[in-house]
């Protein structure tokens, strides 16, 4: 990565969504504070962009090059799809290491 990050286990995994206009989506994320591990990457595939959720998961926006792969706004029934990505909240915690998240002893024996 452009901050100098390699891929290590357990961190490179990554929820994968589909965008019809990835530079849109990229600049509304931005003006809510989102910040991206690098700028967008196009390939012959398409273009790409990663950010990590507020947990420190990596999330991919995606817009294939190709129509036949992109999202329409019918569904195989005809109906709408909605096809947006909205936040819906913000999770904090005080916790900086996820071995916190589990105590490594318990009562509930």
């Amino acid at each position: 990565m452009p901050d100098g990050r390699r891929p290590e286990p357990g961190g490179w995994n990554r929820i994968h969504l589909l965008v019809d206009d990835i530079a849109s989506e990229v600049d509304r994320l931005r003006a809510a504070g989102v910040s991206f591990r690098s700028e967008i990457v196009t390939g012959p595939g398409g273009a790409q962009i990663v950010f990590d959720d507020p947990s420190g998961n990596p999330v991919e926006l995606f817009e294939p090059l190709l129509v036949e792969a992109r999202l329409t706004d019918e569904g195989a029934d005809g109906a709408a799809v909605a096809q947006h990505v909205h936040p819906i909240g913000r999770v904090e915690s005080v916790l900086t290491d996820p071995a916190d998240a589990y105590p490594r002893s318990s009562n509930l024996a």
